[in-house]
């Protein structure tokens, strides 16, 4: 791929993300609410979150875990 371009978009998405931060949500996601009351009705104490968003279900799991 073109570096030029990977750059560009890498651009794009970092100013965007900077000029709305809450583009995608404050919030942790519904997924992840949901994913939160199965690993406690299951008794599900580590997982391995990778952490490929914002930080917003990353933080949800580590302050509820």
């Amino acid at each position: 791929m073109d570096q030029k371009k990977l750059d560009q978009q890498s651009q794009h998405w970092e100013t965007s993300f900077s000029n709305k931060p809450e583009m995608f949500g404050l919030e942790p996601s519904i997924a992840a609410k949901k994913a939160l009351k199965l690993f406690k009705k299951k008794n599900i104490n580590n997982i391995l979150e990778l952490g490929a968003g914002l930080g917003r279900d990353t933080l949800y799991f580590a302050k509820n875990s």
